[in-house]
């Protein structure tokens, strides 16, 4: 299971963009890029890789130029499995979209599900009732805890949070 931060737009689309490394990108880094909608990075980096490959083949003998060119296109793979869904998460915001939370899910497409089954298409989440030991803006909008849907959370800012502990039935029958 992978977390995903969940982005929605006013019209009602949302994306799924997993959290930290990209493997997809990491692995197929330029062509990566435009399947995404990243189009100005995945032209500028094909036009700078091939600049750089045809200046470094002019200047040096085959076997040079070609461990150069593994050795750049080895750092392009890590630099884009690094920074690819931050890129995509950046995309999402310049056209209009905005952060709703975040979900646990083994896809993309499944964590887009699990949050539209536990979250509605507002742009608030519901107040939960005030759980033992939470702070008073802590927000939830899933149901108890031990269900099969995921915890998807937010605090008074929409950011993303832990799950509230509720009070349980044993707490409750002890003395202060």
């Amino acid at each position: 299971m992978k977390p995903f931060r969940v982005f929605k737009e006013s019209s009602g689309n949302a994306e799924a963009v997993k959290a930290g490394w990209s493997w997809p990108a990491a692995l197929f880094s330029i062509s990566w890029a435009p399947f995404k909608g990243l189009w100005t990075i995945g032209i500028g980096g094909l036009v700078a890789t091939a600049a750089l490959g045809y200046g470094v083949a002019a200047g040096t003998d085959a076997s040079t130029a070609a461990s150069i060119m593994n050795l750049v296109l080895t750092i392009l793979g890590v630099l884009f499995g690094f920074k690819g869904n931050t890129w995509r998460e950046s995309r999402l915001l310049r056209r209009g979209f905005v952060m709703v939370g975040t979900v646990t899910a083994p896809g993309e497409k499944d964590a887009l599900a699990r949050f539209r089954n536990v979250t509605p298409w507002t742009n608030s989440f519901r107040r939960a009732p005030r759980a033992f030991g939470a702070s008073p803006g802590a927000t939830m909008t899933t149901g108890q805890p031990g269900h099969s849907r995921p915890s998807v959370t937010a605090g008074p800012v929409g950011r993303a949070t832990g799950p509230v502990r509720r009070q349980s039935h044993r707490d409750r029958s002890r003395p202060g």
